[in-house]
């Protein structure tokens, strides 16, 4: 990080010039904004600017006094982050230059495990202990473990430590009842206990880990089956284990419509004493046919069979004419202006993170021209929203960024209203309460125009 007032650069995390002993600009653990020095918080999204381990990865006092007296089972998903090569850098690097690098390490750790939920339970040397579902339990636990490990492995690969101090990790995830018990120590020797085997596997599944490589269990792969991309490692002997444990290594995010269908790979059956809230769904989508816009909201805890109905539902549309469209929020994504749409843009104009800009803009126009009529900016709006640089290729926008967001956002309800008046469209948004405010502002927008 560079100081405003002398121009010396900084390591990363590092709140005082070292040189002139000047307060440095923070960055938004959430969602990246470069806030004043002194600013309590982020002027991007407003999340606190308490230091990662106030913030994220250490509980209140108070519900450390709640655990402490009560062993709990539960489910949790178990992350062991390792440091690859740390003693061969402990004999050529000066001990107090080590410890430095060791810090900014642990940093840039915690900090993408702060932005996951996750909660870092130990230090141990160069590993890290993370616990996903932990103290507050997640359905989204294992999904955002197996996001902050390859994140972690991209993070920390790309820390400039200088010329001869590149950083590489290995990360071995599992999931698995466990019992959570007392929380031993203090300061930074505090630790809460966890019993069960799941920890060991973690750590064991590291210990096979290629560098910057996750590897996660059968049960984990299992959770988030869908969701990623994977290469089978088969069967491997784990030290301590009796039986050989199946294991993956995660190459990638998958599709989003993987997502959905991981979830519908793992619906219990038939569903069961849910007739009138399928019956709404069928009435509402009788009259949506008819023309009348409809808006229904299925609310409820987590756990109780959202998806399950819902999937039940959709499972009951005619195969045509109709067009189904799924937008979903994520935890992981709503600091992400525009996330979901910009993800539905991406999957329906067939656009990877490979192509180049010249195959991007070709695939951009291809799906405009299906969509119908377009304005002469249209796709200039779209190539900005997916961050699709104009070049050579069109002329970018002139407007104002105000300016610029309300005509994307009118335009994307525009397009959708459009294509209602081809064939019946159902739209499905998952994980409503995730959606960062731009998309809110869209749906909003959409409900109005329905109207």
């Amino acid at each position: 990080m560079k100081c405003p007032n002398c121009s010396a650069v900084n390591l990363q995390g590092q709140r005082v010039c070292q040189q002139c002993a000047s307060p440095l600009p923070q960055e938004c653990n959430f969602c990246g904004f470069v806030c004043d020095p002194g600013a309590r918080f982020c002027g991007g999204c407003g999340t606190s600017l308490k230091p990662p381990t106030e913030n994220h990865n250490s509980p209140t006092d108070t519900t450390i006094a709640q655990l402490a007296g009560a062993a709990e089972r539960r489910h949790l998903t178990v992350m062991f982050c390792d440091l690859v090569g740390s003693t061969d850098m402990s004999v050529r690097i000066d001990p107090e230059y080590l410890n430095d690098i060791f810090r900014q390490y642990q940093l840039a750790c915690e900090q993408v495990v702060g932005r996951y939920n996750g909660y870092v339970a130990r230090y141990s040397g160069d590993g890290l202990l993370v616990y996903f579902g932990y103290p507050k339990a997640t359905e989204h636990g294992a999904e955002s473990a197996v996001r902050a490990g390859l994140e972690i492995v991209d993070t920390v690969r790309r820390l400039r430590l200088g010329p001869q101090y590149a950083l590489h990790t290995r990360i071995g995830i599992a999931s698995g009842e466990v019992v959570v018990g007392d929380v031993v120590g203090d300061g930074p020797s505090r630790e809460t206990t966890v019993v069960g085997v799941t920890p060991n596997q973690a750590a064991r599944l590291q210990e096979i880990c290629a560098p910057d490589t996750v590897v996660i269990s059968g049960h984990t792969h299992d959770l988030v089956r869908g969701l990623f991309d994977y290469s089978d490692l088969g069967y491997s002997h784990l030290k301590g284990f009796d039986k050989p444990v199946h294991a993956y290594a995660v190459i990638g995010e998958s599709t989003v419509e993987s997502r959905f269908e991981a979830a519908r790979i793992r619906l219990p059956g038939p569903l069961l004493g849910r007739e009138q809230e399928q019956q709404t769904l069928q009435e509402s989508w009788l009259q949506a046919r008819t023309g009348q816009r409809q808006v229904v909201m299925i609310c409820g805890e987590e756990g109780i069979g959202k998806s399950h109905l819902l999937e039940n539902f959709l499972d009951s549309l005619p195969p045509t004419p109709v067009e189904v469209m799924r937008l979903y929020g994520a935890p992981h994504a709503r600091g992400n202006v525009l996330h979901p749409i910009i993800s539905h843009w991406q999957r329906q104009s067939g656009i990877e993170i490979s192509d180049s800009t010249r195959v991007k803009i070709d695939k951009l126009q291809k799906r405009l021209a299906q969509l119908g009529p377009s304005e002469p900016d249209d796709l200039a709006l779209i190539a900005a929203l997916l961050s699709i640089p104009a070049g050579e290729h069109f002329a970018g926008t002139s407007l104002s960024p105000a300016a610029q967001k309300t005509r994307t956002l009118n335009l994307l309800v525009s397009q959708f209203t459009r294509r209602c008046l081809d064939l019946p469209v159902v739209l499905v948004i998952e994980d409503l309460h995730w959606l960062d405010a731009s998309s809110l502002e869209f749906l909003n927008l959409l409900i109005e125009e329905s109207r």
